[in-house]
């Protein structure tokens, strides 16, 4: 595929393959190319898997979004790149290896990171952390994660974004697992959004996180506790009935500071008419 000025390309939901991400990256004679393209969309194409995901990340250096859903998984691979992957990934498309040597790339260009796979381990995201220094938001969906995996994203300098929506079993806590991550890159984020938690004490975490723009999206089932200390920069709250307010919604409403939303949540308690 010869498309020297391709920037982006959208085949999400594609019968695309990874012989086809193979060819986009690399010419039959073993040459680099479409080296443009900044923005790369294969979610939900189902015939591509992370050999493919793999290829296009360590073929393309100014690719900035990935759109994946196991975007982890495929780092982590760029990370254990060598001669024999190389050969099995490319050789079983056809693709003639170049007698010079393609290096694993040192960093990875990607500002955005989506993960919706259920099965992330905890050392794509250390992986991640390693190689993709620009990463400025980090999107995790469904993910059954330990508490401890959370601690990776740490390292992450310039993570402005944060977006966790914890899996059925509820395998994040947020004390174990969010409050950590928080206290240590709190300071530096604009954005957080939290659903499907049993408990959310933005209190805890005040002193690092008054600048942020909280979502939290209470919809585990089961009773959630959202305690908050103004002032905070913005909060949008998503909840249903099973949802306890510390402080109560009536004395949230003199904090300027503070926006509170709540969608058609909250029904039958009055605070609606309060807070909007």
């Amino acid at each position: 595929m010869k498309c020297p000025n391709l920037v982006e390309l959208n085949i999400a939901s594609t019968a695309v393959t990874d012989r086809g991400i193979v060819q986009l990256c690399v010419s039959e004679d073993g040459q680099r190319q479409c080296q443009k393209l900044a923005r790369l969309i294969i979610n939900d194409a189902f015939c591509i898997t992370t050999a493919g995901a793999i290829i296009a990340l360590h073929s393309l250096p100014n690719l900035h979004e990935f759109d994946y859903e196991n975007i982890f998984e495929a780092i982590q691979g760029v990370e254990c790149w060598d001669e024999a992957l190389e050969a099995r990934l490319l050789s079983g498309a056809g693709v003639r290896l170049n007698t010079t040597d393609a290096p694993s790339p040192s960093s990875l260009q990607l500002t955005t990171l989506i993960s919706s796979s259920e099965n992330v381990q905890p050392e794509g995201l250390e992986a991640a952390a390693r190689l993709c220094p620009d990463a400025q938001s980090i999107i995790l969906s469904n993910s059954w994660l330990p508490n401890e995996a959370l601690y990776k994203l740490m390292a992450m300098e310039n993570l402005t974004s944060i977006s966790i929506t914890n899996s059925e079993g509820l395998t994040i806590d947020f004390y174990d697992g969010i409050l950590p991550l928080l206290c240590a890159c709190g300071h530096h984020l604009q954005n957080l959004i939290l659903a499907n938690f049993t408990a959310v004490d933005i209190t805890e975490s005040y002193a690092h996180v008054q600048n942020i723009a909280a979502h939290v999206i209470a919809n585990s089932g089961a009773k959630t506790v959202v305690r908050l200390l103004p002032p905070l920069h913005r909060l949008f709250l998503q909840a249903g009935n099973n949802v306890d307010l510390i402080p109560p919604p009536l004395s949230l409403q003199a904090t300027d500071s503070l926006i509170a939303l709540l969608y058609p949540l909250l029904k039958h308690s009055g605070v609606v008419n309060e807070l909007v």
